[in-house]
């Protein structure tokens, strides 16, 4: 449930303004700055020769033309500070029937990345009245425009981050041109940084509708009718240019993409709350119906031939292509809660389901929960009950649907060849002759495709002691998946297609959190909260699909018997005691077969956060803990290679302790670095890294100015606070700059990965409230 700012009734209109301005800087990881470009301790100066590579002389010992070399520090001269400002503008009021609220924010941000922002201005209204005695409506409406301006990330090549973090320090980058217009770089397929700031962008803009309409009857006292109507619709239009780049010998893009999204939203709901004797009933029946269409446009121009005119139509080569999705969903629900004399309840609901993904015959399943609980403490003796304020004893059982599945996965549809993640014919492309071609698509649909379904359980306890100054909640849950839902299952090429979609994973979760309250300190001026909560939880896959023990999910991988989500690949060659194997060079040694090297799930997460007030000052700060979960630091892996990660710094022949082949005894060969970095810097077993890290996230110290001083201004309370975020951050076991990153994006398949992409921050912020 989403709650909204509001009018009052009967309330003179008041005017209130906020304003935040903050400074964010990047969190970058180290990298060495000891040796030059190169390769064997001899210097390539990235000018007449080209190498990737930074395993050249020491700086300190290098002289380029008589004259010591320069260090340049590319993430210094590449990353800038953030500003973000937003600025909020707010008025309420209301009559004796109605109240109003409306308000505008703008939003501005100004990224760490040169060349990249978000603007957003948005505009809110909400209206109440009452039409009549037992009828009361309410609209409210929501209005945004954004714009987004950014870099390309991850591995792709026109990805200026991965340049800078993986630089040399004995180049220098500026300037991007050489004297014939071409590109200066140190390397062959990548370009200069900062010729992608000037010639590369990917820009976007969106305009968001969000119009909600609610009636509210209550013909009798205890009954109540309510009917809402909303919608969510946005155009989204972006535009991708990319100018033509001598290094990469590439022609010049641009793509332009539009998307039209509409959702339509409609609710009926019937509520009851009625007394009998010593019982309380509350019961309530709904309908839900769903609506959600998508259309897609996109359009590429490659063979770029005029400087500076940004037009797709200018381009020498133009395809397109156009995707529309329709998907309906419709639910009956119901539920009911049985209180008796306030101290125990049961609770019932059940909803049916009925989703256009899924298969005719089996598009409507039914689900539904049960819970009960008891305030034991109801029944405690006097002088108990001085010590235990609060007690509650909660117990549910739950069954829930889902139909998480895109549409069209029953069918198998036709696609457009060349679009983006379409393989190509026989390499061919289309038009082609001035035909037009369509392929059927490579995933096969699944006709008899159903919901997925999760059986949990919760057994929980509440509890306030000592005058409410001691609070506990405790819970242990499990969770297990029936039919679960997996797409891009792979099948016999000889059919034609490369995977499906099935219903057949089943996955079990269970775990336990914690929540601790103290309130160690409370006076008439002075209080001091504490919160500490603990959550473990563990998860296993117990079945995939058929005799398939094994799938590919993004990032890690989905193995039967172990938990969701695991690092699978390259490692390390080891004895049955787990020691490495070292060859006659002194060098590991790779195992054959890939295997397990990680993962992604913590051990245990916990947080801490305190919150003392004393008169008109306030301050709290925040502690976020994690132990384990590993992460994929692909910035380390590619940079081992180069030479520019801050363990290679030491380049000294080590000898790496393990078992040696030779005479299967101790290693005492020395290994050289440069050979070993190179070829296991890296394999995956050696960039995984746990993810374990305390942070202080966040530090807040705010002042309330007391009324008495607002007499004689035109304000009614005002308010100033500074905070900021990430102000320390300790992870012993992650060389990156911030072990809590998703490079790639939140889904499942993204977790537990640090690439090149835009850093994280360690913002501070400064905020003023007035109301007038």
């Amino acid at each position: 449930m989403i709650t909204t700012k509001s009018g009052s009734a009967e309330k003179k209109p008041v005017l209130s303004f906020s304003a935040d301005y903050s400074f964010e800087n990047p969190l970058l990881p180290q990298t060495q700055t000891k040796y030059a470009q190169g390769s064997r301790g001899q210097f390539i100066d990235g000018e007449a020769n080209k190498t990737s590579l930074s395993w050249g002389p020491l700086m300190d010992t290098l002289k380029v033309n008589g004259a010591p070399a320069k260090r340049y520090d590319l993430q210094k001269m590449f990353f800038k500070t953030g500003i973000t400002q937003n600025y909020t503008v707010g008025l309420s009021g209301g009559g004796s029937n109605s109240s109003y609220y409306i308000s505008y924010s703008d939003f501005n941000q100004q990224g760490s990345v040169p060349n990249t922002s978000f603007n957003r201005h948005a505009l809110f209204t909400k209206y109440t009245t009452k039409v009549f005695k037992d009828l009361t409506s309410n609209f409210q409406f929501n209005y945004s425009n954004t714009s987004n301006d950014r870099m390309p990330e991850g591995y792709a090549l026109e990805n200026p981050i991965w340049t800078v973090l993986a630089g040399p320090v004995s180049w220098n980058p500026l300037p991007y041109l050489n004297p014939d217009g071409t590109q200066r770089v140190y390397r062959y397929s990548r370009n200069n940084p900062f010729w992608v700031l000037d010639n590369v962008y990917n820009k976007s803009t969106v305009n968001r509708f969000i119009p909600i309409m609610t009636f509210t009857y209550s013909p009798l006292s205890w009954l109540t009718v309510t009917e809402r109507l909303g919608a969510d619709i946005y155009g989204e239009q972006s535009k991708y240019k990319e100018a033509p780049s001598s290094t990469l010998a590439t022609l010049g893009r641009i793509i332009e993409q539009n998307t039209n999204f509409r959702r339509f939203n409609h609710d009926l709901i019937i509520s009851a709350n009625k007394d009998f004797g010593n019982f309380e009933l509350n019961a309530l029946l709904g309908n839900n119906v769903t609506s959600i269409y998508t259309q897609n446009h996109y359009i590429k121009g490659t063979g770029l031939n005029i400087d500076g005119f940004d037009n797709v139509g200018s381009a020498s080569t133009i395809t397109a292509y156009e995707n529309n999705f329709l998907q309906r969903k419709v639910g009956f629900y119901a539920q009911a809660n049985l209180e008796y004399k306030h101290f125990l309840a049961l609770s019932l609901t059940g909803r049916y389901d009925g989703s256009s993904v899924l298969s005719k015959e089996k598009s409507f399943y039914p689900y539904s929960s049960v819970a009960t609980s008891f305030i034991f403490s109801e029944l405690l003796s006097g002088s108990l009950s001085e010590v235990i304020n609060f007690g509650k004893i909660r117990l549910s059982y739950a069954t829930v649907g889902n139909d998480g599945v895109g549409p069209y996965s029953l069918t198998t549809p036709f696609i457009i060849p060349n679009s983006p993640n379409t393989p190509n014919f026989n390499n061919l492309s289309f038009p082609f002759q001035g035909q037009a071609g369509f392929l059927l698509s490579p995933t096969l649909g699944n006709s008899n495709l159903k919901n997925e379904t999760l059986n949990e359980y919760e057994i929980g306890l509440e509890a306030k002691f000592l005058h409410n100054r001691i609070g506990l909640e405790a819970s242990y849950f499990n969770r297990k998946t029936i039919d679960g839902i997996i797409p891009g299952v792979a099948i016999a090429p000889a059919t034609g297609y490369t995977g499906t979609t099935v219903n057949s994973a089943s996955l079990e979760n269970k775990g336990f959190e914690v929540l601790l309250n103290l309130t160690p300190i409370k006076t008439s001026h002075l209080k001091w909260d504490i919160a500490f909560n603990f959550t473990r939880i563990r998860n296993k896959v117990l079945s995939l699909y058929g005799d398939t023990k094994q799938l590919g999910n993004g990032f890690s991988q989905i193995i039967v018997g172990e938990p969701y989500g695991v690092k699978y690949g390259a490692r390390f060659k080891r004895t049955t005691s787990g020691e490495l194997l070292i060859d006659a060079k002194g060098l590991p040694i790779r195992d054959e077969q890939d295997g397990i090297v990680g993962n992604i799930s913590p051990d245990w997460l916990a947080g801490m956060n305190n919150t003392i007030r004393y008169k008109q000052f306030g301050l709290s700060f925040f502690f976020d803990m994690k132990k384990g979960g590993d992460i994929e630091n692909n910035v380390d892996g590619y940079g081992a290679f180069y030479g520019t990660t801050k363990a290679s710094e030491d380049r000294t022949p080590r000898v790496l302790k393990g078992i040696s082949i030779v005479d299967n005894k101790p290693n005492t060969v020395p290994a050289d670095m440069q050979t070993y970095y190179q070829n296991f810097g890296g394999m995956l077993e050696s960039i995984i890294q746990d993810g374990t890290y305390i942070k202080l996230r966040s530090v807040s110290v705010n002042y309330d100015l007391h009324p008495n001083l607002l007499k004689k201004t035109p304000f009614r309370s005002a308010s100033i606070v500074v905070s900021g975020r990430n102000l320390w951050i300790y992870s012993p076991h992650f060389t990156g700059a911030d072990p809590e990153v998703s490079s790639f994006g939140s889904s499942n398949g993204s977790q537990g990965i640090y690439s090149f992409s835009a850093p994280t921050s360690r913002s501070i912020n400064f905020s003023l409230k007035v109301t007038f």
